[in-house]
């Protein structure tokens, strides 16, 4: 995979290159309007705020159970409990999050395609986006893969420059692991608790951090400035920076929402980066699961 992504990544610069697209591959890319800020800014309280009050009630729900012993336990019971009002806090916000775009849709409408058999895999921008039809289901899980396969070598790599660079700095430490990855080696709930763990990771997390990120966010800020790079490179420092606690994953994030930014924009499209995000999930938790040794070496963390 690491060589079909590297192989993607060089045929995408070759196609932009000949496309005259390689110094601005968004310039075609316009904007009608978007979140109004205020209502970006209470998004992003929503964000944080619905996860934290769910986790709360079903701390309550749990009643004379809950010890905050147990809770920071990763796969003891009230763990997953927390964890699993949490989720439901998260899928509360993201559904308030999709009335919010539905209601403040950023693109100019399309024209329709003229065959979707016809349709390129990179559609052409020169006027104004106005020139592809509607993805298809298909071409957006192709393009999904394809992004997904660009990412992995450009994070694998900074990940391991972020793996000698803590060394040098911290030789005495340990790089932390995800609480979920901790969960899943040790989990009360056995086989369902496993369950609970790849559904959290590979559709809920990917589901409401795309929404947030690449939809209210990316969009509230291109509609402010109309600028679309600086919409996407502020939503990828954030999506780098709200993963802090695991410090060397920083970086590739950061890279992960630059892709997923750019993604965003050229296609028009939230689903293709949903799917590249839960690709990226499951990757992680597949090799968790089935190579667990391998956990603490494990090229990719889970965003």
């Amino acid at each position: 995979m690491q060589v079909l992504g590297g192989l993607a990544v060089l045929a995408y610069v070759v196609h932009l290159r000949r496309r005259g697209e390689l110094r601005n591959p968004l310039a075609g890319v316009h904007t009608l309007r978007g979140p109004p800020l205020a209502h970006a800014g209470l998004a992003t309280l929503l964000f944080f705020a619905f996860p934290f009050g769910a986790t709360i009630v079903a701390a309550n729900l749990l009643g004379a159970q809950y010890t905050r012993e147990a809770a920071d336990v990763p796969g003891s019971h009230i763990w997953h409990v927390l964890y699993a009002g949490q989720d439901l806090g998260r899928l509360v916000a993201c559904a308030l999050f999709i009335l919010l775009l539905w209601r403040y849709r950023s693109f100019p409408p399309r024209t329709p395609a003229l065959c979707s058999n016809e349709a390129s895999l990179w559609p052409d921008h020169s006027d104004s986006s106005l020139t592809s039809g509607s993805p298809t289901a298909g071409r957006i899980a192709l393009i999904g893969v394809v992004g997904f396969l660009v990412l992995l070598p450009l994070c694998s790599l900074q990940l391991q420059m972020d793996k000698i660079l803590w060394r040098w700095l911290n030789p005495e430490a340990t790089q932390p692991v995800h609480v979920v990855l901790r969960a899943l080696q040790d989990s009360a709930w056995g086989n369902w608790g496993t369950l609970h763990l790849f559904v959290m990771a590979a559709v809920v997390a990917p589901l409401a951090e795309e929404v947030f990120f690449r939809g209210v966010l990316l969009q509230a800020i291109w509609g402010y400035t109309d600028r679309a790079w600086t919409a996407v490179f502020l939503s990828a420092l954030t999506f780098g920076v709200v993963h802090l606690t695991q410090p060397q994953d920083v970086l590739p994030l950061f890279t992960m929402g630059l892709v997923l930014g750019y993604i965003r924009l050229r296609y028009r499209s939230l689903a293709v980066c949903v799917i590249i995000h839960m690709l990226f999930n499951l990757r992680t938790m597949l090799i968790a699961t089935l190579a667990p040794e391998l956990l603490l070496e494990a090229v990719t963390r889970m965003p």
